[in-house]
């Protein structure tokens, strides 16, 4: 996290931030020159504090302190969003979806299997093609990000049906 704050006095050069988690007793602190400092190592979704102090050469050692902000560090790696299933038939289809990761676990079975059990591949590229699939049946796929040093992500997940017939058996008639 990056904080920037503003001084208007021009004789202060030196300042202390305090930082923690919200859950935390214990401050942090970082003495800084710059009125802006990047606070690293902290853990993701999570609520932190943070006030500044200013550091004083003059007999008030230590000025009064900013007022407390709260911030909340992001998901160290996000899941892939929009997961959408296109050229669906009797055996194969195409899952599709959103990410910036580095590469993703893909994992895909009849709906209801317990994940760890199914058929699993891996892609570098934001889609992947499902095959071995049966007829008529449904079928649930998770998608996992792996984000390098950050980990994987949760698993995004989506349902879809295989095809009865292939698509040269289909007609477009009407039973009524």
């Amino acid at each position: 996290a990056t904080i920037p704050f503003v001084d208007n006095d021009p004789n202060h050069n030196s300042w202390t931030v305090y930082y923690k988690s919200s859950n935390d007793a214990t401050w942090n602190t970082v003495v800084t020159n710059t009125t802006t400092v990047d606070l690293t190592s902290l853990d993701p979704e999570t609520q932190y504090d943070a006030y500044v102090v200013t550091n004083c050469s003059t007999p008030d050692v230590v000025e009064d302190a900013t007022v407390t902000i709260h911030f909340t560090t992001l998901v160290a790696c996000p899941a892939p969003q929009n997961l959408t299933v296109t050229n669906i038939d009797m055996t194969s289809a195409t899952v599709s979806w959103f990410s910036n990761a580095d590469s993703y676990t893909i994992e895909y079975g009849e709906a209801g299997f317990t994940p760890g059990t199914g058929t699993v591949g891996t892609s570098t590229t934001t889609s992947f093609d499902l095959s071995g699939l049966t007829a008529g049946t449904t079928y649930t796929v998770y998608v996992t990000a792996d984000c390098g040093v950050d980990g994987p992500s949760a698993p995004a997940s989506v349902n879809f049906n295989t095809t009865i017939c292939a698509a040269a058996d289909q007609c477009g008639d009407t039973v009524i």
